[in-house]
């Protein structure tokens, strides 16, 4: 059968405790929450923290009411980032379910941030990016490790690191991988596997802290180490909000959505993208949500309109996202998805002039992956041909310039990862009109 690779990342922290037994009875729902037996001191110095959180302002009952109790005991524990790195099944109150919950945490120097994510938040991914495996593995594994059940899927995973190679092109990882077989699969067979990794794929893998949840203390920071103080707390967030929505959405996350957005409006481009998308808006707003995904994405039907970040959390990929939802107010809907991969190369391209003028690019990984993934390597070399707004360099015709997208970088994104059948590419199209957007936004820089 055929492999696919695919790599889940998630930021989080150092957890263990004791399992849920269902044969003991339970005489205080906060002492069992933070039972643990481990002698880890991370672990211990993680559910001491919460416990603190919890005697300041209760939100055990809460907590267990709505997902049920963290299975310290069966935590999956990994690196990202040079961070360490834990997620934790949550057992729901009802037996027959399945893991439906997963608690996160990631450890910084400083602070420890965590969040909830749920089968329900999958779902709405789901819909708005497609592929369910890819956002929902984690819940059918927990299943298995942790309840040792057969998830209803019918997925089965077997770890099996040896006998996987994990050496191509964009891999650049020490990986602890799990082997998924299918209910169709025979007994040597796999039909893929998924891998909690050290480091993630360079393409498209950029990512910060990630801080989701709600209101019933699943989601939020501890102060770590030696604590500190985060005054960013207090930051008001006017941009972030004057563009774009979520309810759900805690005040961490919208500080870190403005950081990204205030980094953005430094960029000339990136300033009059912003202050388009705002204008075109007049007053309305698009959905941001946070997805397990290590890919974002910008959506553009009926309420669902909006962008989902994944867990990429830097700003470049934010820029992406925006190039695309102000692309949507060029053309109609017909035509947006006739011309997706058109859309596609301007955005990355503008994300490549964006990346490349900040300060810090030198010697960076964003520099290391615009020499290294092949479409960014023909993105980057799109720059022969056009200059930072859109128009071509003298000496070069114009069709040199389609020749060059439609022989060289079209193939390329076909043949990885962006395929035909789901990114199709307008040949009618002049090669200069696919970077209109990039044009109209440069026009004052």
């Amino acid at each position: 059968m055929k492999m696919t690779k695919l790599i889940y990342l998630f930021a989080v922290p150092l957890l263990v405790a004791s399992c849920i037994s269902e044969e003991a009875p339970i005489t205080d729902a906060s002492d069992h929450f933070f039972k643990v037996s481990t002698a880890n001191p991370d672990i211990q110095q993680i559910v001491f923290l919460l416990k603190q959180k919890n005697d300041s302002v209760e939100f055990t009952s809460k907590f267990i009411n709505a997902y049920g109790y963290p299975m310290w005991e069966n935590a999956r524990s990994f690196c990202e980032n040079k961070r360490k790195v834990y997620a934790i099944p949550v057992k729901n109150l009802n037996s027959d379910k399945e893991i439906e919950a997963i608690w996160y945490f990631s450890i910084g120097r400083t602070r420890t941030h965590y969040h909830i994510y749920t089968r329900k938040m999958a779902d709405v991914i789901t819909r708005q990016i497609g592929n369910e495996v890819e956002q929902t593995w984690m819940f059918d594994y927990f299943t298995q490790y942790a309840l040792h059940k057969k998830p209803v899927s019918g997925l089965t995973f077997i770890n099996n690191k040896a006998n996987i190679n994990t050496r191509s092109w964009d891999w650049d990882s020490e990986e602890n991988c799990e082997l998924i077989y299918t209910a169709e699969c025979g007994p040597y067979e796999y039909d893929t596997y998924y891998c909690w990794t050290e480091e993630r794929l360079r393409e498209d893998r950029d990512t910060d802290e990630l801080i989701d949840g709600g209101g019933n203390g699943e989601g939020g920071d501890l102060d770590w180490g030696d604590g500190g103080s985060n005054n960013s707390s207090k930051k008001d967030t006017p941009r972030a909000k004057a563009i774009f929505r979520n309810s759900n959405m805690t005040e961490e996350n919208w500080i870190i959505i403005e950081n990204m957005l205030d980094k953005i409006v430094e960029d000339c481009m990136g300033e009059a993208l912003y202050n388009e998308l705002a204008n075109l808006l007049n007053g309305k707003t698009l959905s941001i949500q946070f997805g397990a995904s290590t890919t974002g994405s910008f959506g553009y039907q009926g309420e669902s309109t909006g962008i989902c970040l994944g867990r990429q959390m830097e700003s470049n990929q934010l820029f992406h996202e925006m190039m695309h939802a102000y692309r949507a107010y060029q053309e109609t809907t017909a035509s947006y998805k006739e011309s997706t991969l058109n859309g596609e190369i301007e955005a990355w391209y503008a994300q490549y002039l964006y990346t490349s003028n900040l300060p810090e690019y030198k010697d960076s990984k964003w520099e290391d992956r615009d020499n290294t993934d092949p479409r960014r390597r023909r993105i980057k070399s799109l720059t022969n041909y056009i200059d930072n707004k859109g128009n071509l360099l003298p000496g070069v015709n114009r069709t040199d310039l389609e020749s060059k997208i439609k022989d060289d970088i079209v193939p390329t994104f076909h043949k990885y990862h962006y395929t035909a059948d789901k990114y199709p590419f307008e040949y009618n199209r002049p090669g200069l009109e696919n970077f209109k957007c990039i044009n109209k936004l440069t026009i004052n820089c």
